[in-house]
């Protein structure tokens, strides 16, 4: 008769999980402060502030955008939601509140895909002042 051992993997899966969602949250990465995953409402409001800066809606898109840093909550879009936000204030003429947003961006996010983009857009807005 064969013996067979029934293997416990709840402790093991357990470990996993729990090694996901710190890694998830930056944790192994030295970084306290991690960024949260966005949430569905987060997106769309991002989706709509870009579309309705595109259409010529500046208001709407500032009002969209402005919710989107009501909450205290260090979200994935912020970095994004900045870089365009400064895009639309350099497009409708106010360059020095683009600034802020670009300085902002760069100053609260460094590492982020924008960051780059956004000190050049400093150097040239601060190039163009004087």
């Amino acid at each position: 008769m064969k013996v067979t051992r029934k293997r416990n993997f709840t402790g093991i899966a357990f470990l996993i999980a729990i090694g996901l969602l710190y890694l998830g949250r930056g944790v192994f990465l030295g970084q306290s402060d991690a960024l949260l995953p966005a949430t569905p409402e987060e997106f769309t409001l991002l989706k709509e502030a870009i579309e309705n800066a595109e259409k010529g809606h500046p208001n709407q898109a500032r009002a969209l955008f402005d919710r989107l840093f009501e909450e205290e909550r260090e979200h994935a879009l912020k970095d994004d939601a900045l870089f365009n936000w400064a895009q639309l204030e350099e497009k409708e003429g106010e360059p020095r509140k683009a600034l802020v947003f670009y300085e902002k961006l760069t100053m609260e996010y460094p590492g982020s895909e924008f960051a780059a983009l956004s000190e050049n857009r400093i150097r040239i807005l601060k190039q163009e002042k004087h």
